[in-house]
C-alpha cells in the first residue's frame, strides 16, 4: 500500500515537472521604442499552475497568488491576464526603466522553474538638440561676424539610446537643400549619462573661422537608430561698420 502510495506521488511529481519544464517566456516585438508597447508571455504545457512570478534581475515585480496577489508598485501601470496555461502582461507606455532582464517562474505543487532570461532594451530617439555660445541671446536672431573673426559654438544634445552621433554641418546654399561635414577644430567633451532616462548627453564645440564675405548656415545634428534631431543658426559674415569715438570714424568690427 505504501509503495503504490509512493508511486502515485512520485508520478504526480513527474507529471508537474515535465509540464514545468515545458514553459516558454517571450515578447511580441524587437523593435522597443519609448512611449511604445509590449507583451510579455509566459506560458506551460499546464493548464493548472498554482501562481506565476516575474522578476527583473532579483527584485519580484508580479506573483500571482489566489491567496494574496502582489504587484510592485513601480509597476501598477502594467496589465497582466492569467489565461489557462499562460500569463500576458501589458507594458504600456514604455518607458526607459523598463530597461532590464526579466525571468518567470512558475509553481505547480511542489515544483517551479525558472524561465530563460529575457532582456528588454528601450530605444529612444535623440532630443534637445541646442546650440549656444556667450555671444547667443535670442533664439531666432542671426549674428553678424568679421571675416576671419572666430565663431565658437557649443552643441548640447540628448543623444538618444542607443547613443548617437553629434556632428556639425554648414552651408552658404540657403535653400538649406545640402550641407557639408564640418571636420576641423571640432571637439568633443564627451558623454554623460542621464539618471532619469535612458538618454545619454553629449557635448560637441566647433571654432569656425569665415574667410570671405557670405551668408552661413551652422547646424548640429545627432542621429541614432531610431531618428533624427537637429538645430540651426544663421549667420552673416562681412565687413560690418560701428560709429567709434575714440577714433572718429566708421571703424570695423573687430
Amino acid at each position: 500500500m505504501a509503495n503504490g502510495i509512493l508511486l502515485v506521488l512520485c508520478l504526480l511529481l513527474l507529471e508537474n515537472y515535465v509540464m514545468v519544464k515545458g514553459q516558454d517566456f517571450r515578447l511580441d516585438s524587437q523593435d522597443l521604442k519609448i512611449g511604445g508597447s509590449l507583451k510579455l508571455t509566459c506560458s506551460s504545457q499546464s493548464s493548472s499552475i498554482d501562481h506565476w512570478i516575474i522578476k527583473k534581475g532579483q527584485k519580484l515585480l508580479i506573483k500571482t497568488d489566489p491567496n494574496k496577489e502582489f504587484v510592485d508598485p513601480s509597476v501598477s501601470h502594467w496589465k497582466h491576464t492569467e489565461n489557462a496555461g499562460s500569463l500576458v502582461v501589458d507594458i504600456s507606455p514604455l518607458a526607459c526603466h523598463d530597461n532590464g532582464t526579466y525571468v518567470c517562474i512558475i509553481w505547480k505543487g511542489d515544483v517551479k522553474n525558472e524561465s530563460k532570461p529575457l532582456d528588454i532594451y528601450v530605444k529612444a530617439p535623440p532630443e534637445k538638440v541646442e546650440i549656444r555660445s556667450n555671444f547667443i541671446i535670442l533664439a531666432d536672431k542671426e549674428y553678424e561676424f568679421n571675416v576671419g573673426k572666430q565663431i565658437h559654438l557649443i552643441c548640447d544634445s540628448e543623444v538618444g539610446n542607443p547613443p548617437g552621433n553629434v556632428d556639425w554641418f554648414i552651408t552658404d546654399d540657403l535653400s538649406l537643400k545640402s550641407f557639408n561635414h564640418i571636420t576641423e577644430n571640432v571637439s568633443r567633451l564627451g558623454l554623460e549619462p542621464i539618471a532619469t532616462s535612458c538618454q545619454t548627453r553629449q557635448k560637441i564645440s566647433l571654432k569656425y573661422y569665415p574667410n570671405r564675405e557670405m551668408k552661413i548656415a551652422i547646424k548640429c545634428s545627432v542621429n541614432n537608430t531610431v531618428g533624427e534631431e537637429s538645430f540651426m543658426r544663421i549667420f552673416n559674415i562681412g565687413k560690418f561698420f560701428k560709429v567709434d569715438y575714440h577714433c572718429g570714424a566708421l571703424c570695423y568690427y573687430s
